[in-house]
């Protein structure tokens, strides 16, 4: 590990693993069973990827809206 994010205190790794392809169902599941209409969902920056993981964290949104088409994520 390296210096954590001063802002989010999550840490720095040299080789972090892969993303999980099961996160956008289990988040939608989760959220889901929250029971919740509005969801803040957040993520750490993932440079060491082609798109940033911004392709990762559009599936988890898609998955939310999916599970809860009249919530907000």
């Amino acid at each position: 590990m390296y210096p954590a994010c001063r802002f989010c205190a999550v840490g720095t790794v040299k080789d972090p693993p892969p993303l999980d392809p099961n996160e956008p169902a289990n988040l939608a599941e989760a959220v889901d069973l929250m029971g919740v209409n509005y969801a803040v969902i957040t993520c750490v920056n993932r440079d060491e990827l082609p798109d940033a993981g911004a392709s990762h964290y559009r599936a988890c949104l898609e998955a939310v809206h999916e599970q809860k088409p009249r919530g907000w994520a």
